[in-house]
């Protein structure tokens, strides 16, 4: 007899062959074995679902702790910021426009008349804040290392895990702060320059006083124009010049 009329001649019949059962066992099995499946998948789903939720928590933690710490940072570099600014005698110059928060120096305190005015706490002030600067600004690491030093002082304990964006921060305030000196002796030799033009009769260099000679003959021409910055750039430098002799300071080198 064929298998396959067998096969139906007993299901019809009733019989099972013997595997029968096996087959029925194996199914059921494997029915269990998917459902369990199911069951953990969900399981497993619904943890990393958990787990995603906490990792997330978490990292809005650290970043508002990071946050934090780099705003105490910041207070720190600004609190060392004023002990340099101190430091170099600014704060005695510096006027702040209560309105437009404009900030402006005032110098006439430190020269009149294209001198030095003496036993001023501003005269005081210029010359030991100049000499400050530049012993301080000769070394640019050994200046970093100070600052460095002041802020992990007023802010300790976090100065290592921000370490890269901190120097960043520092090497900018310092440049911040030595732009704020150059204008300060700038405006002083400024004043001084002035009084020169306003009487070129106390001028000594000769180079300069046959510049002014020159311009009180020559008409308005484009030769005329290069004689005038010509004869700015060496009053400017005899500015300075002066400035370092009255007040008795070395200046920052204008071209760093």
């Amino acid at each position: 007899m064929p298998k396959q009329a067998e096969t139906a001649w007993q299901k019809l019949l009733g019989k099972r062959r013997k595997n029968d059962g096996v087959e029925e066992m194996n199914s059921i099995l494997l029915q269990i074995v998917l459902a369990v499946m199911l069951i953990f998948m969900i399981a497993f789903f619904l943890f990393m679902g958990k787990v995603d939720g906490e990792i997330s928590r978490l990292d809005e933690l650290h970043q508002k702790m990071e946050q934090a710490e780099r705003t105490e940072l910041l207070h720190a570099v600004e609190k060392v910021t004023q002990i340099y600014r101190i430091r170099y005698g600014l704060t005695e110059f510096l006027h702040i426009d209560p309105v437009s928060g404009e900030k402006t120096f005032d110098f006439s305190d430190v020269i009149a008349h294209g001198k030095a005015v003496s036993a001023t706490p501003q005269e005081r002030a210029f010359r030991l804040g100049g000499e400050a600067a530049y012993r301080d600004y000769r070394s640019l690491g050994q200046l970093k290392a100070q600052w460095m030093q002041e802020i992990r002082k007023a802010a300790p304990g976090i100065v290592d895990r921000h370490l890269a964006w901190l120097q960043e921060i520092v090497k900018e305030r310092i440049a911040s702060v030595k732009k704020e000196v150059l204008e300060v002796q700038s405006l002083a030799a400024a004043a001084i320059q002035q009084n020169y033009v306003l009487h070129p009769d106390e001028v000594r260099d000769p180079e300069i006083k046959k510049l002014l000679a020159q311009l009180k003959t020559m008409p308005e021409t484009p030769e005329r124009g290069a004689l005038i910055a010509e004869l700015t750039r060496r009053l400017q430098d005899l500015a300075y010049r002066h400035l370092a002799e009255v007040c008795q300071i070395p200046l920052l080198d204008r071209e760093k």
